[in-house]
C-alpha cells in the first residue's frame, strides 16, 4: 500500500517458506477504497507467486439487524455521546461476499470463495477441556512424585511421634493424592513456602480447603494442625472431583513480587503465567452506560431516574456478595416496572449487553503453574502492556480450573508486613530471630488476648479490626481460638445475611435457646449453638439428612464456596426432595422456608 514492493516481496518470500502449502492471501468485500486497491494487487501478486486467495470478512456482530446494537456497544467502550465509533460488517453471506467482490474476475472470487472451505477441512483444533496435573520432579513422572510426598509424610510422623489417628489420616489422604496425580502439586507449593521461609519471609498459618490436608500440614505448607482443628479433608479433594483443588497462600504484600519472580525463575517465564481477569457490564453500569450514550435523546428528569434506578439494583443486589442477579430476575423488581415503560430501548438493549466484557486485566495474586508442558499450548495468551514481559492468560481462573491447571494464589496481608518489620527490627536490635512457628503453644490460650478483643481493641488484628467485627466480639465475648474461628465466620455475607449470625449471637449470650434445625444434626451443631456456620458443616449435613455421598457433597460446597448463586435455589430444591425421599420432615430442614 505504501510502494515498498521490495519489502514486501521479501516478506511475502519468507512466509512462503516457513508455511509451505498452508499460506493464502485475504481479499476483504468491504467496499472501502483502499481495500478495493489492496485486493487488486492480492489478485495480481497471488497469480505470480502461485498462492490462493480467500474471502473473508470481519464479524463484530451475527447478523445486519445487530448493527443499531454494536454502534451503542462500541458508543459504551468509547465513553459515549461520541460519533466516531468504527463500523464493522457482521457475517456476510456468500452473494454478498461476491456482490461486494464484483470488480475482481469472476473465476478468481470463485476459488476465494472455495478456499474458505478448504481452510475449515483443514482445521482440527480443539479444547480437551482436561489436561496432566503438574509433575514436580524433572523429567520424572507423577508416580516419582507420589514417592517423594509419602516419604516427606512418613519421616514427619517418625520424627514427630504421631499418635496411630495421624497414620491413619495419612493413608487416607495418600492413595487419594496418588491416585490423582496430585503430588506435584503439593511438591510445587512446597518448594515455594519453603523457599520463602528460607529468605525469612513470613507464610500465613493456613488460608481455605487445603487447611484441612494433614498432607498440608506434614509438608510445612500450612501451620494448622487440621485434626486438632477438625478441619475436613474432603473439603479438600474428593474421590470424584475432578478439578485440581486450590492452595491458597498468604505473605507479606511487600514481597510478593519477589515470591512471583522466584517461581518463573523456577520454572521458566513459558511455564508460569499470571491467571487474567474480564471485567464484565453488570446490569447497573450497562444501564448508566446506555444512558449516557442516548443523553441528547432522553428528557430532562433522566439523570434523576437512572439515580433512582441505580439504587433500586443496588438494594437488590446487595445480598449477592458483588456478583449480582441475573438480568431478568433484577427486572422483576416492582419498582422498575415504570422506568422499563418509560426506557424500553435501553432496557432492550442493556438485557443484550449485559454481562459482556468490557475490559481485560490481570489478577493481582493468582499465577498458574506448569512445569513440564509449556502454557501457551494449553492456553490462550496475551500481553497486559508493551513493558510487561509477564504473560496474562486470556482466559480466567474459572477456565483454568476447567482445564485442571495448576493455580496458585499468591495472597497478601498487611498485617504480615507488620509482624515482618516488628521481627526484622527485633533482630536488628538484639541479634535474635524470631520464628513464630517456635512460638508456645500458650499464645494461643493467654487470657488477655481475649480480654482485649472481648473489649473492643481489634486495632491491627487480622479479620478482627473492622466495625463489624468489633461489634460482635463486644457481644460474643471469645474465650479461644474456636470462638475466634466462629466470630471471623459470622462476619462473611452468607451467615450475617441469612440471619445465622444473629441467631449464634443471641444464642451464644443466653437470649434465645440452642435449638438444631434437625433432631439428626444436633451432635454436629452443637458446638456452633445448632446454626450451620461451617462449610464442614454443610458437608456432614447434605450426607446425614440427604444420604449426598462425598462427591454429592462436595457439589453442594462448591456452589455455596464459589458463590454460584445460579445455582442455589435448585440445588436447594434437591436437597429438601431428597430429604423428603429419606422421611424427614421438610418443615425442620435446614433450607424449610427457602
Amino acid at each position: 500500500m505504501h510502494g515498498r514492493y521490495a519489502a514486501a516481496r521479501a516478506r511475502l518470500d519468507r512466509l512462503k517458506s516457513l508455511f509451505p502449502g498452508r499460506l493464502w492471501l485475504e481479499i476483504q468485500p468491504n467496499g472501502l477504497p483502499d481495500q478495493i486497491r489492496l485486493n487488486r494487487m492480492l489478485a495480481v501478486v497471488g497469480e505470480e507467486y502461485g498462492l490462493p486467495l480467500v474471502a473473508a470478512c470481519d464479524a463484530h456482530y451475527p447478523a445486519e439487524e445487530d448493527a443499531g446494537l454494536h454502534r451503542e456497544w462500541m458508543l459504551c467502550q468509547s465513553g459515549g455521546g461520541k460519533e466516531d465509533y468504527w463500523h464493522f460488517s457482521a457475517m456476510l453471506g456468500e452473494d454478498r461476499i461476491r456482490e461486494g467482490l464484483a470488480y475482481l474476475d469472476r473465476s478468481v472470487v470463485d476459488r476465494a470463495i472455495r478456499a474458505t472451505q478448504e481452510i475449515a477441512d483443514r482445521c482440527t483444533a480443539r479444547i480437551s477441556g482436561y489436561a496432566d496435573p503438574p509433575v514436580f520432579t524433572p523429567g520424572g513422572t507423577a508416580d516419582d512424585d507420589a514417592r517423594r510426598l509419602r516419604e516427606m509424610c512418613d519421616r514427619w510422623l517418625r520424627e514427630s511421634r504421631s499418635p496411630r489417628r495421624y497414620w491413619d489420616r495419612t493413608d487416607y489422604e495418600f492413595p487419594m493424592v496418588a491416585a490423582k496425580k496430585l503430588a506435584g502439586c503439593y511438591l510445587i507449593v512446597e518448594d515455594i513456602v519453603r523457599y520463602v521461609r528460607e529468605q525469612g519471609v513470613l507464610v500465613g498459618p493456613g488460608r481455605g480447603s487445603a487447611a484441612g490436608s494433614l498432607m498440608s500440614y506434614q509438608t510445612g505448607i500450612t501451620s494448622v494442625d487440621p485434626l486438632e482443628a477438625g478441619l475436613m479433608f474432603e473439603r479438600f479433594l474428593t474421590p470424584g472431583r475432578m478439578s485440581l483443588p486450590d492452595f491458597d497462600l498468604d505473605f507479606p504484600s511487600s514481597k510478593r513480587p519477589m515470591i512471583q519472580d522466584y517461581a518463573v525463575a523456577r520454572y521458566g517465564p513459558a511455564h508460569v503465567v499470571r491467571v487474567g481477569t474480564a471485567m464484565r457490564y453488570q446490569a447497573k453500569g450497562i444501564l448508566n452506560k446506555l444512558s449516557s450514550v442516548h443523553a441528547r435523546e432522553l428528557p430532562e428528569e433522566s439523570e434523576a431516574d437512572f439515580k433512582e434506578i441505580s439504587r433500586i439494583i443496588d438494594e437488590a443486589e446487595a445480598g449477592t456478595a458483588g456478583l449480582g442477579l441475573p438480568f431478568d430476575e433484577l427486572m422483576q423488581e416492582p419498582a422498575l416496572a415504570g422506568y422499563r415503560q418509560k426506557y424500553p430501548g435501553i432496557f432492550a438493549s442493556a438485557a443484550r449487553l449485559h454481562g459482556r466484557v468490557h475490559a481485560y486485566g490481570k489478577h493481582p495474586a493468582g499465577m498458574i503453574i506448569s512445569p513440564q508442558v509449556p502454557l501457551a499450548r494449553v492456553l490462550p495468551m496475551r500481553t497486559p502492556k508493551p513493558d510487561d514481559p509477564q504473560l496474562v492468560s486470556q482466559w480466567d481462573f474459572r477456565a483454568a480450573d476447567e482445564l485442571n491447571l495448576l493455580k496458585l494464589d499468591f495472597l497478601t496481608l498487611r498485617n504480615l508486613d507488620s509482624l515482618q518489620q516488628a521481627i526484622e527490627l527485633v533482630e536488628a536490635r538484639t541479634g535474635i530471630r524470631h520464628d513464630p512457628r517456635s512460638w508456645p503453644a500458650s499464645r494461643f490460650t493467654d487470657p488477655q488476648v481475649y480480654e482485649e478483643i472481648s473489649a473492643g481493641r481489634t486495632l491491627g488484628m487480622f479479620q478482627l479490626e473492622t466495625r463489624l467485627c468489633t461489634d460482635y466480639a463486644r457481644r460474643m465475648q471469645p474465650a479461644s481460638l474456636a470462638d475466634l474461628a466462629d466470630l471471623t465466620t459470622m462476619i462473611r455475607p452468607g451467615p450475617r445475611n441469612s440471619g445465622a449470625a444473629e441467631k449464634y449471637l443471641l444464642r451464644r449470650g443466653g437470649a434465645a435457646p440452642d435449638e438444631s434445625p434437625h433432631p439428626l444434626l444436633a451432635e454436629l451443631l452443637g458446638p456452633t449453638h445448632g446454626v450451620l456456620l461451617y462449610q464442614e458443616q454443610i458437608l456432614s449435613a447434605v450426607r446425614i439428612l440427604g444420604g449426598y455421598n462425598d462427591l454429592e457433597a462436595d457439589g453442594v460446597r462448591k456452589i455455596l464456596g464459589k458463590k454460584l448463586t445460579e445455582k442455589v435455589e435448585a440445588a436447594g430444591e434437591e436437597f429438601v426432595r431428597r430429604c423428603t425421599e429419606r422421611g424427614h420432615d421438610g418443615s425442620s430442614s435446614p433450607v424449610a422456608g427457602r
